[in-house]
């Protein structure tokens, strides 16, 4: 719980520094220095109980696995609350086959919500992303529960302030059955032409066995996202002090797995894609 807090934390740092924001009564928001009482305000709103509450809420509703009622349940779960938190909340439901491993055809719906930017001229969008089914045989708490807590937990507290670009949260679907939930949105905002800046995915953030694994991260990064990583490095400097280590990796194959940064990689989009460090041999169970 205290790693995926303290992961979930540098995700929200990650916002930060990359949306400059202002309170509700300033007219023209300005640049935040990583050294901020706004920014500590909003980390104050992410602790350890919250998570607790949104793990146990959705493991508490039994395996999610894609097309079930469960699974049902949990996007209505997540969508209220998104709404609770008065974000612009909507499903994106979806049909698709799923890979050579279940290839019967699914129906399941991504939850999105948004947070508008409050610079007229600028149209650039940031994504945050988790996928909230789960294998069958298992409750998800760490694929993908804790990433969709941290999602969770990141929109309650950048909902309560401004921000000069549009941030997104995502939830998706199928997943586990071949990144179909994250395929099917990838494909609509190519169509829409959405001018996404960089889109950050969390895939299993709450697992840590050993003290380095407790105070440590990888993070894999597309050819150009290295300006964000650079962020990502110095807000941790300025307040958690993890150990984050880089992965580079090169433009995959169009059939190429992973998880659910690859559909927005694959269109064209740099994505990182945020790890815990001790290896989970649980993940499915």
């Amino acid at each position: 719980s205290l790693h995926m807090q303290r992961l979930t934390v540098h995700l929200v740092l990650f916002f930060l520094s990359l949306s400059p924001f202002a309170v509700a009564t300033t007219p023209t928001p300005s640049p935040q220095p990583l050294s901020s009482p706004k920014i500590a305000a909003i980390l104050d709103k992410i602790t350890i109980p919250l998570l607790h509450q949104y793990l146990e809420n959705l493991t508490n509703l039994g395996p999610r696995v894609t097309g079930s009622y469960a699974c049902q349940l949990s996007a209505q779960y997540i969508y209220d609350h998104f709404t609770v938190d008065d974000l612009q909340t909507r499903y994106q439901n979806w049909t698709m086959r799923g890979d050579k491993y279940f290839p019967e055809i699914y129906r399941a719906s991504n939850v999105e919500a948004t947070l508008p930017g409050t610079d007229p001229n600028d149209h650039s969008i940031i994504i945050f992303n988790a996928h909230y089914d789960n294998a069958h045989q298992s409750l998800g708490g760490n694929d993908d529960g804790s990433g969709t807590a941290g999602v969770l937990a990141a929109a309650y507290a950048l909902s309560l302030f401004h921000f000069n670009r549009t941030i997104r949260f995502v939830t998706f679907a199928g997943e586990e059955q071949g990144l179909l939930g994250s395929r099917s949105y990838a494909r609509e905002i190519y169509k829409a032409g959405d001018d996404i800046l960089i889109e950050f995915n969390a895939d299993m953030i709450g697992h840590a066995t050993t003290p380095e694994g407790m105070r440590s991260a990888r993070l894999s990064l597309s050819e150009d996202a290295g300006f964000a990583a650079t962020l990502v490095h110095q807000v941790n400097e300025a307040y958690i002090d993890f150990n984050i280590t880089n992965r580079n990796m090169t433009r995959p194959p169009k059939d190429w797995g992973g998880s659910d940064y690859s559909p927005f990689f694959n269109d064209g989009y740099e994505t990182i894609g945020v790890w815990e460090t001790d290896g989970d041999p649980n993940m499915h169970t």
